[in-house]
């Protein structure tokens, strides 16, 4: 297996890059994870430039690369998702609090590490979280957390212990990166 490190992307963690894989029959596949076996992989920076210049590369006349129509939406989508099923795994290990009350009553004992705002947030809330010293992750509707955190009406959610927020961050940055 041969992989390929382009922008000089050699130094970058995994956090930093995207892989991307191709299959015995050239066709090029997102590899979130980094564990697909390939015959070629591609490593670049998380970034959106990034992304649209490897993807234009790959569609090149004569480069022989079957790339899928909607690679672009397809690394995004991935990388919400991932996002939103670690922040229910971290429901389920019990790292998080979830809504304003329970955020704001937490923060009078201890800071949180991180905070998720869904991007369709009241002004208040908004505004109240935009005041606190705390990474805030954004990128994901109030419906997306609902959805990873199986409640209702969820606009904030905090993050208590300091690896768990730091997981959810990595995991973020990339997500991030590529929708700014």
């Amino acid at each position: 297996m041969s992989q390929v490190f382009l922008f000089e992307s050699e130094s970058l963690t995994k956090e930093e890059r995207l892989r991307f894989v191709l299959d015995d029959q050239n066709n090029l596949w997102f590899d979130l994870h980094e564990k697909a076996p390939a015959q070629k992989s591609f490593c670049i920076p998380a970034t959106k430039a990034c992304l649209q210049q490897f993807l234009q590369q790959q569609l090149a006349e004569g480069s022989g690369v079957t790339v899928a129509d909607h690679m672009k939406d397809v690394v995004e989508n991935a990388l919400r998702k991932h996002f939103l099923q670690t922040l229910s795994l971290l429901k389920k290990s019990g790292s998080i609090v979830v809504g304003l009350p329970k955020v704001q009553e937490l923060m009078a004992t201890k800071p949180l590490k991180a905070l998720v705002l869904a991007s369709d947030a009241g002004k208040d809330v908004s505004k109240r979280v935009h005041s606190w010293q705390i990474m805030l992750c954004h990128g994901v509707t109030s419906l997306d957390l609902e959805n990873a955190l199986g409640q209702h009406n969820v606009s904030l959610v905090g993050v208590e212990d300091k690896k768990e927020a730091d997981c959810l961050l990595n995991v973020y940055s990339k997500y991030k990166a590529l929708i700014d």
